[in-house]
Parts: C-alpha cells; sequence; structure tokens
C-alpha cells in the first residue's frame, strides 16, 4: 500500500474513532437533558399550579374588596340623603319658629291692651281678673318654654346629622307650643265672650256700632268691615267683635278708616274658626 494510501486509511480511523466518541457523549447527555427537562416541567406546573391559587385567591379578595366598596358607597348615598333630609327639616322647624313668633307678638300685644284696661277700671270682674293673671302666667310659661326650645334648636343644627332624633323631637316640641298658643287664644277669647259684662269694660267710651265682613285676607290677616251710614264714626283702635249669629270666631283692631268702611288686622282668632264674607261684625258684642 502507497504512503498516501495508509495516510487516508488512518486518517479514516482517527475519524472514526472521533465519531464514536462524540456519538456515547451525546447519547449520555440526551439521557440527562430530558431527566433536567422533566424535572424542569414538573418544577413549572408546580409553580403555575401555585400562582392559579394565588390569583383565585386574589381574585376571590377582589371581589370581596368590591362588594364592600359598593356597599360603602350605598352608605354614603344613605348618609347623604339623610343629611339633606335633616337640612330640610331645620328649614321647616324654622320657618314653624318664625309663625310662632308672629303668633306670640299678636298675643302679647292684646295682652297689653287688656292689662291696659284693667288698670283703668276698678275690681268690677274678680272673674276676669283670675283669667286674665292665668293665662298671663301661660303666656310667660310658653315664652320660656319657646326660648328654651330655640336654644337647642341652634345646638341642634350645629350638629343635625348625629341628631336626628332629637330634631324630631324638638318639632313635636315645636308643635306642642303651638297647640298650647292656639289654646290661649281660644281661653282669651272665651274670656271675652263669656265673661258677664266684659263687653263694656273692654270696649269703655267705644259706641255700639254694627258692621258686615266684606273682605277677609287669612295671609295678611285684614279684614274689611262695612259700617253703613247711620252709625257712630268708626276710628283707628276701635276693636270689633267678629261672629256668624251662632259662634264668637276672634276680634279686629281697626288700622284704617273710610268712609263707610274700615281696615282692621285680626288680633285674635278662635282655633279653627274661618272668618267669612258676610260676618257679622260689633264694637259691642253681648
Amino acid at each position: 500500500m502507497s504512503p498516501i494510501g495508509r495516510l487516508f486509511v488512518v486518517l479514516n480511523l482517527i475519524l472514526a474513532g472521533v465519531f464514536v466518541g462524540y456519538s456515547g457523549y451525546y447519547l449520555h447527555n440526551v439521557d440527562s437533558y430530558k431527566k433536567q427537562l422533566t424535572e424542569t416541567q414538573k418544577k413549572m406546573k408546580a409553580t403555575i399550579q401555585a400562582k392559579d391559587s394565588q390569583i383565585g385567591e386574589l381574585t376571590s379578595k377582589l371581589n370581596s374588596a368590591k362588594a364592600d366598596l359598593g356597599t360603602k358607597t350605598a352608605r354614603v348615598f344613605s348618609l347623604e340623603k339623610t343629611a339633606k333630609a335633616s337640612e330640610e327639616e331645620i328649614k321647616d322647624l324654622k320657618a314653624q319658629n318664625s309663625k310662632l313668633n308672629a303668633r306670640l307678638a299678636n298675643i302679647e300685644a292684646s295682652m297689653s291692651s287688656v292689662a291696659d284696661t284693667l288698670e283703668k277700671t276698678s275690681k268690677r270682674n274678680t272673674e276676669l281678673e283670675k283669667l286674665y293673671l292665668a293665662a298671663r302666667d301661660e303666656m310667660q310659661k310658653a315664652k320660656t318654654e319657646r326660648s328654651d326650645m330655640a336654644d337647642r334648636l341652634a345646638v341642634a343644627e350645629a350638629d343635625s346629622r348625629s341628631k336626628d332624633k332629637r330634631i324630631d323631637s324638638l318639632i313635636s316640641e315645636v308643635r306642642q307650643k303651638t297647640e298650647k298658643v292656639r289654646d290661649l287664644e281660644t281661653r282669651i277669647s272665651v274670656a271675652v265672650t263669656k265673661v258677664p259684662g266684659l263687653g263694656p269694660i273692654l270696649a269703655g267710651a267705644v259706641p255700639t256700632i254694627d258692621g258686615r265682613v266684606v273682605n277677609y285676607d287669612p295671609n295678611l290677616r285684614l279684614v274689611t268691615i262695612t259700617t253703613g251710614k247711620n252709625q257712630g264714626p268708626v276710628k283707628k283702635g276701635y276693636t270689633f267683635s267678629i261672629h256668624d249669629g251662632k259662634r264668637y270666631k276672634g276680634e279686629v283692631s281697626i288700622i284704617d278708616v273710610m268712609e263707610g268702611a274700615a281696615v282692621g288686622r285680626v288680633t285674635s282668632l278662635v282655633r279653627n274658626a274661618s272668618i267669612r264674607k258676610g260676618d257679622a261684625a260689633t264694637t259691642n258684642l253681648q
């Protein structure tokens, strides 16, 4: 064999040895790689399961948080609605309190007029004096209670959201005081009509004048009375008693005079009574 042939044989043997060695190494490593891949897949599967579990827990917490947020949002809306309702109640309470102040002012004016008349007369009517003193004491008590109620109302306004029940109680008290004032008006009116000889005492030198109601404005509490031409002149300050022939309704104090007619303001009105066109008016109710 030539040297070149021997060289090729040797070279082929070397290449064959290298191939066999590489093949053995590759086969050995393939098993190792498969084992590592299997272990890696197991670890990844376990990791995925753990992550899925965490995602489930987080999803549950998220849903719970959303539900809690919805509940709290509804609660906020409810509180806002309650606060708005409390503000409306306070406005209504203020309006009622203003009306009560106006009624008390009218009653005070009427009481002052009766007091002046009693000071100028003798002790001709002990029963009237007792009724007046009792009514005055009740009125003072009502004013004191109203003042106390107004102070408590101011406190309630400063903390209305947390004191809804107390505001409701104060509203009830205002209504009770209003009823008490109306009752006092009725008692005074009854005293005016039922005590013997009271009409002349209160009328003093006022002549007997009869008339008819031709108009009544309940909002302004103004009454227009016609007196005719054959009676004495009507003057400012005269007081007319209003009735329908069967029922006494209240008192009207004249504030403006014109020919054949006069305009007066209602100073007292019997509870549940309503002045109407055609009612009788007189300065000397018997």
